[in-house]
C-alpha cells in the first residue's frame, strides 16, 4: 500500500537528507537482522518512497513577488528548486530537458497566478495552505516519528492524538523544511 509521510527537517531536505532519516523505517533492513522475530516494528516500513509521488503538489508554497530569497519577479541563474524548495515535477524536468529548461516556464502551471506553486518541500514559515496539510505519518525536526496507526505483531495500534501532534510540529518547527513523501510498504 502507498502512504502519505511527511518529513520535518532543520536543514533543506535533499535527497541524501532524506535517506538518512528514512533509513530506520526501511523494511529489507528490519527483516535482515536476525532478530528481527523478537523486534517491535517499526512505526512504519517501508520497500520504496519518492518525493511527492500520489502525494504531490501537497504544498501551497506562497508567491510574494517583494520577497528578495526566492527572487519570483524573476527569472534566475541558479534555479530555486533544489534549493529553496522540493518539486518532482521540475526537478525531473530539470534534467530531462536541460539546456532548454527554464523553471519559470512552468510556474504558471503550478498556481502562480494564485499566489502560490503546488510544490512537495518548502519552508514551513512559506506555506500558505499550512493548516490544510494531512498526512498519514510524519517524522518530526528531532527525527522522532508517528503515525495514525501501525501494526505490530498481530494488533493494530492507533494513535487517537496524531492529528494534534501533527499541527504542534508544525507550529514548532517554523524555521524548518516539510516535505511530502509517497511510500509504499
Amino acid at each position: 500500500m502507498h502512504y502519505c509521510i511527511a518529513v520535518i527537517t532543520k536543514t533543506f531536505p535533499t535527497d541524501s537528507l532524506l535517506n538518512i532519516i528514512m533509513n530506520p523505517y526501511n523494511e529489507e533492513d528490519f527483516y535482515e537482522k536476525d532478530e528481527h522475530e523478537n523486534l517491535p516494528y517499526p512505526i512504519f516500513m517501508w520497500d520504496w518512497w519518492q518525493i511527492g509521488g500520489r502525494y504531490a503538489g501537497e504544498i501551497k508554497l506562497k508567491i510574494n513577488k517583494d520577497d528578495s530569497e526566492y527572487k519570483w519577479g524573476f527569472y534566475v541563474k541558479e534555479p530555486r528548486v533544489g534549493r529553496l524548495f522540493r518539486s518532482s515535477l521540475l526537478e525531473k524536468l530539470e534534467t530531462t530537458i536541460k539546456p532548454f529548461y527554464f523553471e519559470e516556464d512552468y510556474f504558471t502551471s503550478m498556481g502562480y497566478r494564485d499566489g502560490f506553486l503546488y510544490v512537495d518541500g518548502a519552508k514551513i514559515k512559506d506555506i500558505q495552505n499550512i493548516k490544510e496539510l494531512n498526512c498519514f505519518s510524519f517524522i518530526d525536526k528531532n527525527n522522532n516519528a508517528f503515525t495514525r496507526s501501525y501494526y505490530n505483531r498481530g494488533e493494530f495500534i492507533k494513535n487517537p492524538d496524531f492529528d494534534e501532534q501533527f499541527q504542534n510540529a508544525l507550529k514548532d518547527s517554523q524555521d524548518c523544511y516539510i516535505t511530502f513523501l509517497d511510500i509504499h510498504d
